[in-house]
Parts: structure tokens; sequence; C-alpha cells
């Protein structure tokens, strides 16, 4: 499968909580910020939290997907649901992730 295919397929997988799916197509290379024209160029982690599917948010976060990517209306995952598991999963991610960005800018101004 090209990376287009593989992109979409884990975009489907993550609209439906496939986690298997998710991890199977990650393993073969999808890339987890993929993200598409349709749907107003959502990512899978987007998907995910638009339906409430904590583990495959969790299972995407711990593979690479970034908490701060935006859809084409500026929009982050944070932006996308209501659901207080999802929120918080992301929350979390999303103080990791500062972390190691401050992390390594402080190495490479070194």
């Amino acid at each position: 499968m090209s990376a287009e295919e593989l992109g979409k397929a884990l975009w489907d997988a993550s609209y439906a909580g496939d986690e298997a799916e998710v991890l199977r197509l990650i393993d073969a290379g999808a890339p987890a910020n993929w993200t598409t024209s349709s749907w107003g160029g959502s990512t899978p982690l987007m998907l995910a939290v638009w339906n409430e599917n904590a583990d495959t948010v969790r299972l995407l976060l711990e593979r690479g997907a970034d908490v701060d990517t935006t859809d084409n209306g500026g929009k982050t995952a944070l932006d996308m649901g209501e659901d207080e598991v999802c929120r918080e999963v992301l929350l979390d991610a999303e103080r990791i992730q500062r972390w190691h960005r401050r992390r390594l800018l402080v190495a490479w101004k070194q």
C-alpha cells in the first residue's frame, strides 16, 4: 500500500475506533498525522476524539499523533469533542509533547 492508501485506511480505522487495525496500519507505516481534504482536513486523532474513542486516541498519541495539528479551520483535536476522558488523554499528551519540544529546543541551542 502507498502512504496515501495507508493514511486513508488509518483515517477510516480511527473513525471506527478499530484499535487493532489502527495499530496494524501504524506499524505498517501509516502516517499518524495524515489529513484529507474531505472532513475539513481532519486527522485520525481528530476523528477518534470526535467519536469519543479514548482508547484509540491514546493509541494514536502513543504512536506519534500530534495534539497540536490543526484542520483547515484551525481547530485541534482538543476542539473536536466533548468527551471528558478523551480531553484528559489529550491534555496529558499535550503536556508531555510540549515538555519534549522544550527539551529539544534547549539541547539545540546549546
